[in-house]
Order: structure tokens, then sequence, then C-alpha cells
């Protein structure tokens, strides 16, 4: 049978006539399929705003009840060393309150713990779900493909749809934050150091609350090979020190990107006013005093890390000793007179401020604080540097 023959003429019909009925078919299923993933994809957005608004609550409650739990220890530990001062009444009273509070502790942190559960299964079954509707989705959309059917205005939006769908799931997120980090050398080397450290800081709490959303085992491969790839571009630029690159600090990762966020914000349009005046500037910017802003904006900066760092706890008492005297020796470098607002930080530690470097910090701490506070330069090496 040839093609000019009627017979062949027939089937060439026959067979366009099924190819645009199947195309039509195809079409009516990607639609369908789209309003499938359009549902799944406003139900895990649901979900995900929930878990937004409730687990930083839970998880700190979680905190509160661990740190509870470690002051109701220390204060079983006392009530025995003291047993023979208390009397009878007085020890069933403290045992009561003992088995209060060990009641209260374990019903917050079973709560806690029961509604993060529940937020997870519930992601997990949108992922799922979400998952499946993609799934379909791309299934209709190769056949159309595969049959050469001409997109139109609803495949496109089912195709927009679909890449939309894929930032929910954690792998896709993980390898577009590498892209980003990866894209944005070129920038990140020609901002100012402030701006450096605020992108610096929002990089690494994106790291750290990827890390604390139980990602899979190749998720966690490719976050650490971001980690490290953040931790080059630190030591290549040197922004300054970032708490959040301490394996120990904990925080509210969504709160501690926001203000990240926002301090950049705040440093790009700094650094913009300032490239404004020194364009206007008829003999340019002077050099001393670029320099003289640029030390005290680091000091302030290590100050900021000062604080920071005395949120940390340290298993060795020593090494945050150690710690604070090496930020207190960067604040001082270029803090000029130290005001109340750095000795308001330091004074609770008054015992680690040790060292002829600090003699003038010693001699602001022991003075009245309303009198004038005079910066002094060590004279002798009678004080010489004592480490903790």
């Amino acid at each position: 049978m040839t093609t000019g023959s009627p017979l062949g003429q027939l089937a060439d019909l026959l067979r366009r006539v099924e190819a645009k009925t199947r195309a039509q078919e195809l079409i009516e299923e990607l639609e369908l399929s789209a309003d499938q993933l359009r549902q799944a994809e406003e139900a895990i957005r649901e979900v995900e705003a929930r878990d937004r608004q409730v687990r930083p609550a839970r998880q700190r409650e979680l905190e509160q009840a661990e740190g509870d739990e470690h002051l109701l220890k220390e204060l079983v530990r006392r009530t025995a060393q003291n047993r023979a001062l208390m009397g009878e009444q007085e020890f069933r009273e403290a045992e009561r309150l003992i088995q209060v509070s060990r009641a209260e502790i374990e019903r917050r942190r079973a709560e806690a713990q029961a509604e993060l559960e529940t937020l997870r299964d519930e992601l997990d079954r949108a992922r799922i779900e979400l998952r499946a509707a993609l799934d379909r989705y791309h299934h209709v959309r190769r056949e159309l493909d595969r049959l050469q059917v001409p997109s139109n205005g609803h495949v496109q939006q089912g195709d927009d749809l679909a890449q939309r769908a894929e930032e929910h799931f954690p792998e896709f997120q993980v390898r577009a934050f590498a892209r980003e980090i990866e894209e944005a050398n070129a920038a990140f080397a020609a901002m100012d150091r402030r701006e450096q450290y605020a992108q610096m800081r929002v990089w690494i709490g994106r790291l750290r609350r990827f890390q604390h959303s139980d990602p899979g085992e190749d998720e966690r491969e490719v976050l650490e090979k971001i980690f490290r790839r953040l931790v080059s571009l630190s030591k290549q630029h040197e922004p300054g020190y970032i708490e959040a690159f301490n394996r120990q600090y904990a925080a509210d990762w969504d709160a501690y990107i926001a203000e990240a966020q926002e301090s950049l914000r705040q440093a790009s349009e700094e650094a913009r006013r300032n490239r404004e005046r020194e364009a206007d500037a008829p003999d340019g910017p002077d050099p001393r005093n670029a320099e003289s802003i640029e030390a005290r904006r680091i000091s302030e900066q290590a100050l900021e890390h000062l604080k920071a760092l005395l949120l940390i706890r340290y298993d060795d008492p020593q090494v945050k000793a150690d710690r604070f005297r090496e930020t207190l020796a960067r604040i001082v470098e270029g803090y000029g007179s130290p005001d109340e607002r750095l000795l308001e930080v330091i004074r609770p530690y008054r015992e680690w401020v040790t060292g002829a470097e600090f003699r003038s910090l010693r001699e602001a701490l022991d003075r009245d604080p309303s009198l004038p506070v005079e910066v002094e330069e060590p004279t002798d090496d009678s004080e010489a540097p004592t480490r903790a």
C-alpha cells in the first residue's frame, strides 16, 4: 500500500485524526494534572507557613525545658546536700516541688515534641502528594513534547507552576543555594567589608537552617561542601568573625537570617552613600580619616562578636575566657575611648580583663561611671598579658 493510493491516504488521514485527538486528550490531562499540582502546592505552602510560625516557638520551649531540667538537677543536688539542715516538713515540701517541677518539664517537652512531630508528618505527607502531582504533570508534559504539540498559555502556566512546586523540596533548595553562592563570587568580592560581613551572616544562617531541618544524606554532603566554600570565602576576604560558624552556636535561624538581611540592606545603603560622597569630593577621600573610620567600624563589629560569644556555652570556661580576651583585643585596637556601651558588656567579666593592653579598661571599670574616661597607653611591661 502506497501513500499515494486511496488506502494510503485514508491511513494518513486516520493517523492525523488520531494524533489530533490524542493531543487534545493530553492537553485536557495536562490541565487536570496542573490543577491537581496547584492544589498540592497550595496545601504544602499552608503547612510550611504553619511550620515557620510554630516550629521556632516549640524549639525554644524544648531548649527552655532542657535548661530547666539542668537547673532542677542542680536544685536536687543542693537539696540532698542540705538534707540535715531541713526539717521534716521542709524536706517533704522540697520533694513535692521536685516532683511537680519534673512533671511540668516533662509535660512541656512532650507537648512541644508532639506538635513538632505532627508538623513533620504533615509536611512529609504534603511533599509526597506534591511529588506525585509533579510526576503526573511531567509525564503528560513529556507525552506532549513527544507528539510535538505546540505550547499554549495553559502549558506555560503549568510549567511555571511545576517550577515553583520543585522549590518546596530540600534537594532543589540546597542545590539552588549552592549555585547562588558560586554565582555571587564576583559580586561578593566587590562589596565593602561591612556588606561582606552581613552577606556572610545571611549565607551561614541559611546554611544552619538547612542543617537543622533534617536533610537527607545527599543534601548533607552538599551542605558540607557549601560550608567549606563559605569558610574559604571568609578566609579570603576576612569580613570578620561570625559566631554562626561555630557549630556550638544555636539561634532562631529565621530571626537570625532576617536580622542579617536587614544589616545587609543598611550596609549596602551606607556603601552607596560613601561612594557618592567620594565621587563628589574634589580631592578624593582623606586616607587617614578613612582608616580611622574603618578601624572604628571593625572594633564595633568585634563588639557584636563579643556579645554573641558571651551567649555561647563552653564546656571549658578557660577556653571562653581566652576567646573573650582575643575578641576584646580587637575591639581595643580601634575603639578609642571606651564608652558605657562597651563597659556595660564587659563589666560582669571584670576578672577576665587581664593584661597590660587592657589597663585603661580596668581603670574605667573601677571608676565611677559618671566620671569621664581617659584612654592610656601602657608605659611599662609590669602587667604582662595572662591567659586563663
